[in-house]
């Protein structure tokens, strides 16, 4: 019986890290589609509409970012299996989640917030447990996340500064 529920959670996991990091995955090139029609109204061409409009370009940095954080999901997807590398499957997931919370991406947060349920879940070794662990390790495992967090910090910043001046 126990062994059922494992592999129904296991299963349930792998699809909604699946059908995120695709939805992530897509997220720029709606966001082209998005720019392209507002390009078109404006009877602007795209490069001039970026050029006008500096929250835009940032707004697309966002979107490209969020499609790298799909393809970093995607390969947490294939780590999760493995045990050994549970810790960092978790660390890489709690830097995307801090991520999503600095550019206020409410869905972002919310799928972030599910998958480390699911894999807190399905694991033996326990979220806050992983972390602490890896605290006094290094983070060489987490450098896609890290570079996700650091661009996604520097637009934030931006925008503070432009919003507010």
């Amino acid at each position: 019986m126990s062994q059922r529920i494992t592999h129904k959670l296991q299963s349930k996991t792998e699809k909604v890290i699946a059908i995120s990091s695709m939805i992530l995955g897509v997220y720029p090139i709606l966001f082209y589609f998005y720019i392209s029609q507002g390009a078109s109204k404006l009877n602007l061409s795209i490069q001039e509409l970026l050029e006008k409009d500096i929250l835009l370009t940032l707004n697309m940095i966002t979107a490209f970012t969020l499609g790298f954080i799909g393809y970093l999901l995607f390969q947490q997807y294939k780590k999760i299996e493995n045990p050994e590398e549970i810790e960092v499957v978790q660390v890489n997931l709690l830097l995307m989640l801090i991520s999503q919370i600095v550019v206020l991406n409410i869905f972002g947060i919310s799928i972030f917030i599910y998958i480390i349920y699911l894999v807190n879940s399905r694991s033996s070794i326990k979220f806050f447990e992983a972390i602490r662990r890896k605290k006094g390790a290094s983070f060489g495992n987490c450098g896609g996340s890290l570079l996700a967090l650091v661009i996604n910090i520097i637009i934030m910043l931006i925008t503070l500064r432009l919003n507010f001046v």
